[in-house]
């Protein structure tokens, strides 16, 4: 008997997740250090939308032996003014999911449930000017027995 979770179990949670392949809409998100909440989701704070900082689309590969990675560069918004001030660093990414629903009002509301917070190594330094970009494959999800 084979106990555990199966390869084919893991690849199919993956894909239908986060390959394209489900109806949801997954977004990345940068996280700023924030002392005695660096890993509680919480705690995820994001840089000022004031400053040109908006999520971006996650879209990851199919899956392959239970490991899934970021299909392609995902580049932020060029920061209109310092995204990390006060000594703090974005040092974490968030991922999420967009749900779109409707008020009492009949109107369409957007808002974001965060499903995960992962470290970002190296921290990041962003002032005014700078963009962030994600190269491909560099986040790598994974569903494991152990």
């Amino acid at each position: 008997m084979d106990y555990g979770i199966q390869t084919t179990f893991m690849n199919e949670v993956l894909d239908n997740y986060f390959s394209g392949k489900s109806n949801y809409d997954i977004y990345l998100g940068l996280g700023l250090s924030n002392e005695g909440g660096n890993a509680n989701m919480n705690d995820f704070i994001e840089p000022d939308i004031a400053a040109g900082y908006t999520k971006q689309p996650f879209v990851c590969t199919s899956a392959i032996d239970g490991v899934s990675h970021n299909a392609n560069e995902i580049v932020f918004n060029t920061a209109t003014a310092d995204w990390t001030t006060n000594g703090r660093v974005i040092d974490k990414v968030g991922l999420f999911n967009k749900v779109i629903t409707t008020n009492s009002l009949g109107e369409v509301v957007e808002s974001y449930v965060l499903w995960c917070v992962l470290p970002l190594v190296p921290a990041e330094t962003v002032i005014a000017g700078d963009t962030v970009i994600i190269n491909t494959n560099a986040i790598r999800l994974q569903l494991t027995n152990k």
